[in-house]
């Protein structure tokens, strides 16, 4: 589902954060409810996990995204390599579309000869 406004992509980010969370919790419980004393360092080891996620790129660009910042305009850099590409693939798509348009009419005119016959009359 594509959010409508920048308010519902947010509620829809907490929302799947909360569940990350609330899902781990569960999980580390069900451990500690089966292993006992020996689930601490699982907790430990997922604790940390977060913690390193949460300073790292991805917990950064998810803060930004919470903090409503958004890139300035003009510094994402597209290669001028992947502009050439894109202008041979668009060449190879009008080529494609020409050779799909004289197919068709092909198969048009030999549709109209078999219906009806060489001449073109009844």
């Amino acid at each position: 589902m594509i959010p409508r406004d920048r308010s519902d992509g947010i509620g829809y980010l907490y929302l799947a954060g909360g569940a990350s969370i609330l899902g781990l919790l569960f999980g580390l419980m069900m451990a500690t409810q089966w292993l006992g004393s020996n689930a601490i360092p699982i907790w430990i080891g997922s604790l940390i996990t977060l913690v390193i996620i949460a300073n790292g790129p991805i917990g950064k660009a998810i803060g930004r995204r919470i903090g409503g910042e958004l890139p300035a305009p003009g510094t994402t850099q597209v290669p001028e390599e992947l502009y050439a590409e894109l202008d041979d693939l668009r060449a190879r798509m009008m080529e494609v579309e020409e050779r799909q348009s004289f197919a068709e009419r092909l198969i048009a005119n030999r549709a109209d000869e078999v219906k009806f016959g060489p001449e073109g009359g009844s």
